[in-house]
């Protein structure tokens, strides 16, 4: 521990056995919970994460270059680094590959969800309970499972002040309270510089107030940040903001106190001494009073330029065309789509996990026949399996206990005279599949706890990344149900298999810079390069993270191969993927499917008439 202490002045320790006590007394009064069963915790399926992760997906860009900086900082004092979304749940950790087994084992991993009602007195639950940087050491846990370790953890918040995420970094050797004091300001210095880099993203183009109290504004982790509107009014601040200022909540949508209008603090701002008195404190200022602007700096590329594809930082939901891109293949898939949503036949959208199946559904409804009426999406993996007929159907007043005094309708019947759309349809419970399959024949349905049925007309758009055959095969998903929907199906190709794949990774970079409203930088040979080799398993939605974590650690205007993912800069390439070297043996992926191209291009992720391309340009054919 010495060089650790030896490089930072010890910081006055935090007494939290009070937080501790009342943690312990809710595990025991509010909880039920006993110190020695304590359950495992509870983990979320992949679909079910990925639906959890929208919230926090700004954050876990700008959390991997803290995680570096914090593992870099405690050294060995720490071997896990994860960030939390504001229930509990794991979204993002970090750990020694040598430490796999130990995360597999205590299920310390993406999903798993870590609240305090669940999981008992533990650092990600104690600092959601109580909103402040806490340190929760060995014996403090209060299931005797977790006794080894200890962990310190700081709150991220979001707009106005509501908490967002947490960040924690743990320990799993037998540690102490000075190591986690020293932790507890380094960690709370990170979970600042993300929630002001996150403060800065939400408030692009809006007049932007940065306030230090020391006068240096080198580092975002001892800054404020407030958002005003043209009038000059508080449209959203940091809590440490507030505490600078000396103020509440009711600061929202009022000026600043003396600030008139806006122009008296740009003329402070642009001052010898940019410098504001408040609550006894004298604050230096700056103010970034930026419109939002197009690209600066073109990104060069020899590729023809698409309609931009699935915008990252607008409101509008991506139209058909921008969906398709260049890519000769998903145009197809797209003008199919079209075709068959306009004749009203139930669409299944098949496709890996960010290919862009729920843009694909809004966009086939906001350019079809039934745009008039309303899109309702259901993510069927994301409900309580004993909740989803209830909300698909709805249910009358009393129809059971709990339910609302004046029944609800349900989100079938909200869809009438527009599209349901079925997110994760694999996950539908298989006894409501019958029920759901009566609604598309009949167009009717009976509400829960009702004895009268009702008719209903929409148009059905189905969406899964799993292999919904083998699931036939398996009994889990009924086979007249997806007879109903497969005579209709549209693959979505993996951005991997795209002949556009240069043109959309340029275009997710302008539309990174146009969310953050900063220039955009060039991308250099390497950085390119490296993007390119990339075999892309998130698609779409990876893309898009990786541009927004790029243009997070770009100071020039270039971006290098530094500020990519440190997994871009670890020399990997298309062909480590087991995948992509089977998609380069075409004959023996061929021939383990008995030369049936359907189920080879459904096996390489990519559509029957590129796979026949490949066949072509590579010279194979089928054995006589």
């Amino acid at each position: 521990m010495s060089a650790l202490v030896s490089s930072q002045t010890p910081p006055r320790p935090m007494d939290t056995a009070p937080l501790i006590h009342d943690s312990w007394q809710r595990c025991y009064e509010r909880y039920g919970l006993s110190p020695e069963r304590v359950p495992r915790p509870d983990v979320l399926t992949q679909a079910e994460l990925d639906a959890a992760r929208a919230p926090t997906e700004n954050m876990e860009t700008l959390a991997h270059g803290e995680l570096a900086r914090m593992l870099g900082q405690l050294g060995s004092h720490v071997q896990l680094l994860m960030l939390a979304d504001a229930g509990g749940t794991l979204m993002l950790v970090r750990s020694d590959p040598a430490l796999d087994d130990v995360c597999r084992s205590a299920l310390i991993q993406p999903g798993a969800m870590f609240s305090e009602s669940s999981q008992g007195t533990n650092g990600i639950g104690l600092c959601i309970q109580t909103r402040m940087p806490v340190s929760v050491v060995m014996e403090d846990h209060f299931a005797q499972r977790l006794s080894g370790l200890s962990c310190t953890v700081a709150p991220i918040f979001g707009e106005r002040g509501e908490l967002a995420a947490v960040l924690n970094v743990t320990s799993l050797q037998p540690s102490n309270r000075m190591v986690h004091e020293i932790a507890r300001r380094v960690v709370e210095a990170s979970a600042r510089r993300i929630e002001n880099r996150s403060f800065d993203l939400r408030h692009a183009g809006r007049v932007l107030v940065r306030l230090s109290a020391t006068g240096d504004f080198c580092d975002p982790a001892g800054e404020g940040r407030l958002a005003l509107d043209d009038a000059g009014r508080v449209l959203d601040a940091t809590p440490f903001t507030l505490e600078m200022l000396g103020a509440g909540p009711r600061i929202f949508g009022e000026r600043l106190p003396g600030m008139n209008e806006i122009d008296a603090l740009l003329r402070i701002a642009q001052s010898d001494s940019p410098v504001i008195e408040r609550a006894g404190r004298r604050l230096s200022i700056q103010i970034d009073h930026r419109e939002r602007r197009q690209s600066t700096y073109p990104l060069a590329t020899g590729a023809p330029t698409a309609p931009a594809p699935f915008p990252a930082g607008r409101s509008a939901a991506p139209t058909i065309a921008q969906i398709a891109g260049a890519d000769t293949d998903t145009q197809e898939q797209m003008r199919i789509a079209q075709r068959l949503y306009a004749r009203g036949l139930p669409i299944l959208l098949q496709g890996d996990s960010g290919s862009g199946k729920s843009a694909l559904a809004r966009a086939l409804h906001e350019a079809g026949p039934r745009r008039a009426g309303a899109f309702v999406s259901i993510n069927c993996a994301a409900i309580p399996a004993e909740l989803i007929e209830s909300e698909l159907f709805g249910y009358r007043a009393g129809a059971f206990t709990g339910a609302s005094k004046t029944g609800a309708r349900g989100r079938i019947l909200e869809a009438d005279g527009g599209t349901l759309f079925l997110d994760e349809i694999g996950d539908m419970p298989l006894a409501l599949q019958s029920r759901f399959l009566q609604v598309l024949s009949d167009k009717e349905f009976v509400p829960v706890g009702a004895s009268q049925p009702v008719r209903v007309d929409f148009n059905l758009i189905a969406a899964s990344f799993r292999d919904i055959e083998g699931m036939v095969r398996d009994k889990t998903f009924r086979a007249d149900l997806h007879f109903r929907i497969q005579g209709a199906a549209v693959w979505l190709p993996p951005l991997r298999s795209r002949d556009d794949l240069n043109a959309l990774i340029d275009h997710a970079f302008r539309e990174a810079a146009m969310a953050a409203d900063t220039p955009c930088p060039r991308l250099s040979a390497a950085a390119r390069a490296a993007l390119l080799r990339h075999g892309w398993p998130g698609n779409i939605r990876e893309l898009h993270h990786v541009a927004r974590y790029a243009l997070a650690l770009c100071d020039a205007d270039e971006v290098s191969l530094d500020c990519l993912p440190p997994a871009f800069r670890s020399g990997g390439n298309r062909a480590a993927n087991p995948q992509a070297r089977s998609e380069l043996d075409l004959t023996g992926v061929l021939a383990r499917f008995e030369w049936n191209v359907t189920l080879a291009a459904h096996w390489l992720g990519i559509s029957r008439s590129t796979l026949h391309r490949r066949m072509r340009a590579q010279g194979v054919h089928r054995p006589d």
